[in-house]
């Protein structure tokens, strides 16, 4: 378990004041995630992570990753190959509340693939259309699946309702991965295009808000 000095001073974190006790419970060292996300901004002089961009984002996820899962990924695991899926579904969900939506930061497969130390291939395959037998395991595998999925297509869609960014950007990633264009086309209520005149509202200089 981690220990966090409180009075120090200006709280801030230093790798004296955290210790790990060795324990199989994923909610212990929860707690480290948090304690290392701050010494990362610590030690990088960041005062506020919602401003910084998403590659920023995900250097402190691997920064997480090398201190709290890299030597301890027995914590995620039921054996060497077997990933234990409510741990994992766990660290998932503290992932999108806790880091992505706290810090205004789009949740990916990729962006937990960084925090856990699990392949991205692996995360792929516990789509349902993957998983061929559907035991208790792989439906909680495929809740993660569809977490990383369905909250990467809400943060993306928050994006250009908030009107604070660049819509172009997320727009783009909507068709690509989640073929929104396609999808408006088939149910009869895709938007026309734009004309030329048109096109250069699209372009205001939003570009520090446009790291997706």
């Amino acid at each position: 378990m981690s220990k966090y000095n409180s009075d120090s001073k200006k709280n801030k974190v230093n790798s004296s004041d955290i210790t790990v006790i060795d324990s199989n419970s994923i909610d212990i060292y929860i707690n480290d995630i948090d304690l290392y996300f701050n010494l990362y901004c610590d030690e990088n002089k960041i005062d506020d992570m919602r401003k910084e961009s998403q590659a920023v984002f995900l250097s402190c996820l691997y920064y997480i990753y090398c201190h709290v899962f890299k030597d301890n990924m027995y914590l995620l695991k039921i054996n060497q190959r077997e990933f234990n899926p409510d741990n994992v579904y766990k660290l998932c969900i503290y992932y999108i509340y806790s880091l992505c939506n706290k810090y205004n930061k789009i949740p990916s497969m990729y962006g937990f693939s960084t925090l856990s130390g699990i392949d991205i291939d692996t995360l792929l395959s516990w789509n349902s259309n993957n998983n061929t037998y559907k035991t208790e395991h792989n439906k909680q595998r495929h809740k993660v699946y569809r977490l990383l999925k369905d909250y990467r297509q809400m943060g993306l869609a928050d994006r250009i309702a908030d009107g604070k960014t660049n819509p172009v950007g997320p727009i783009a990633i909507l068709n690509h991965e989640y073929n929104w264009q396609t999808a408006a086309a088939a149910q009869g209520t895709q938007k026309p295009l734009l004309s030329s005149q048109e096109l250069p509202d699209l372009l205001v200089d939003n570009t520090k808000n446009s790291d997706i």
